[in-house]
């Protein structure tokens, strides 16, 4: 129901951006759209929400953070998990499934 990406912008500063697959129930009912971020290392800031999109801002080190979202939308919340790794520091051939 939620997926994310995450988007670099010209200052360096990392954000993540979540897209929620809910569907809305009519016309104002996203009203009540709103996303909380809590990290490993406490709430996240720079956040923006605007249905169905929410956005917050990386701490500088993201490697190992654990991030729960909260997506909540009218009556239903939707928590998701993830544990943030840094791709960067990915070393090595690849392996024969890529």
């Amino acid at each position: 129901m939620l997926s994310h990406s995450f988007q670099e912008d010209g200052d360096g500063k990392i954000r993540l951006v979540v897209l929620t697959h809910l569907k809305t129930g009519g016309a104002g009912a996203h009203a009540n759209f709103s996303c909380h971020f809590v990290s490993s290392v406490g709430e996240l800031g720079g956040l923006q929400h605007l249905y169905p999109q929410c956005t917050c801002l990386l701490p500088p080190v993201i490697a190992g953070l654990r991030v729960s979202i909260t997506v909540s939308l009218g009556e239903v919340d939707v928590t998701e998990e993830l544990n943030l790794l840094n791709c960067s520091a990915i070393t090595g051939a690849p392996t024969s499934l890529l």
